[in-house]
C-alpha cells in the first residue's frame, strides 16, 4: 500500500525583484538566486505585467557570478531576452538582457 506523507509536500514559490521607472516606462526584473520550477509561470506574468503597462523596455539584470549564468541567459535567449552589448563591457557584476518579443 502506498502513502502520502502532506508534511513533506513543498509548494514552490519564485522570488523575483522588479521595478518600474515612470519617467522612462522601463521595467527592471532581477533573476532570482536559485531558479525553480515555479520561476517561468512569474517570469510570463511580470513579462505580461510590462506589456500592460506598456513599457517602453523590459530588461532583465542577471548576475555574472552565478554558478549558473551561462545556462541562465541561453535559457532567457530562448524566451526572448537579448544580451545588452554595453553591459558584457562593464565592470559591475551584472549583465542586462533587453526583452523583445
Amino acid at each position: 500500500m502506498d502513502t502520502v506523507d502532506s508534511l513533506t509536500e513543498k509548494k514552490e514559490t519564485a522570488h523575483w525583484k522588479a521595478h518600474f521607472t515612470h519617467d522612462d516606462k522601463e521595467f527592471f526584473i532581477e533573476a532570482p538566486r536559485e531558479v525553480l520550477a515555479a520561476s517561468k509561470n512569474s517570469l510570463v506574468s511580470l513579462l505580461e505585467l510590462g506589456e500592460e503597462m506598456e513599457c517602453n523596455a523590459i530588461w532583465m539584470i542577471v548576475d555574472k557570478t552565478r554558478d549558473d549564468f551561462r545556462s541562465l541567459v541561453q535559457t532567457l535567449t530562448f524566451l526572448g531576452f537579448r544580451l545588452h552589448p554595453q553591459s558584457s563591457r562593464t565592470k559591475s557584476g551584472c549583465v542586462l538582457m533587453r526583452f523583445e518579443d
